[in-house]
């Protein structure tokens, strides 16, 4: 998956002492509800590299959203967990906010399918409550 591949990170990029085992979909335990863990930090990882620290232009959007298409394609096929990743889908979007004096405020919108939402939230409630 090229998108995700350490040779794509800036040399100066606070990802680029990150090897590839360090992806969370390559974790021997990247099973189930740990799936979903380990997704949504590679998540995270995916969007700091493409649109972190910089403004961000439409062509850098486009760029993060083939990188996080080709993340969930990469959870489908090892099969991390069907039931949470078949068929869910996350869009990204520049948007724009009103600030207090009237002017535009740009920011990337992630808008995700609701079950993959769903049960990424209810996986971090449980976190939060020490419950897994």
């Amino acid at each position: 998956m090229a998108a995700m591949n350490d040779k794509q990170i800036p040399p100066n990029h606070a990802d680029s002492a990150l090897t590839d085992a360090e992806w969370g979909y390559l974790h021997p335990n990247c099973r189930g509800e740990a799936a979903l863990a380990f997704f949504t930090r590679d998540l995270a990882r995916t969007i700091e590299m493409h649109l972190g620290g910089r403004a961000v232009t439409h062509e850098d959007v486009a760029q993060a959203q083939m990188a996080i298409d080709a993340l969930l394609a990469k959870y489908v096929e090892i099969e991390a967990a069907p039931y949470a990743f078949e068929d869910a889908a996350i869009r990204l979007r520049i948007a724009v906010d009103r600030a207090p004096d009237g002017s535009e405020m740009p920011y990337v919108a992630l808008e995700t399918s609701e079950r993959l939402e769903s049960m990424i939230l209810d996986m971090q409630e449980r976190a939060r409550l020490g419950l897994n």
